[in-house]
């Protein structure tokens, strides 16, 4: 299983971005392949991300609505009460939401396709 990092959905939002070409190929697996997720806390921390650098309301509502024809709902990870417990754990090594995604990644045996090398210090499976 393997699961996608805020970095997959910032990176393809924009297509002056150096990430966009594979970033985008990344979402676009999540329609391919079957073992591909998107934690809840991902899409809540880049909704903050997006809030953070100005984008509007109808904005954020346009962009999370083409997101929800690509990104189909069973393709979507709950954040449980385990994944927060576990994270706790992970804070140290970078911010909340990283802790909460790696701590995902280990709930659910997980790779997580991401550039954030935080996620190496914490030894959660990574790929780009």
């Amino acid at each position: 299983m393997k699961i996608i990092d805020t970095v997959v959905l910032i990176s393809s939002n924009d297509p002056t971005h150096p990430l966009y070409s594979r970033a985008r190929q990344h979402l676009l697996s999540l329609i391919s392949l079957q073992d591909i997720f998107v934690p809840t806390i991902v899409l809540t921390e880049y909704d903050l991300e997006l809030k953070t650098h100005g984008f509007s309301a109808s904005d954020r509502e346009r962009i999370f609505r083409d997101l929800g024809m690509m990104i189909p709902d069973q393709k979507i990870l709950p954040c449980t009460p385990s994944i927060h417990a576990r994270a706790i754990q992970f804070e140290n090594f970078g911010g909340w939401f990283d802790s909460l995604v790696a701590a995902t990644a280990f709930e659910y045996y997980a790779t997580i396709i991401s550039t954030d090398r935080v996620f190496d210090l914490i030894n959660v499976p990574r790929i780009w």
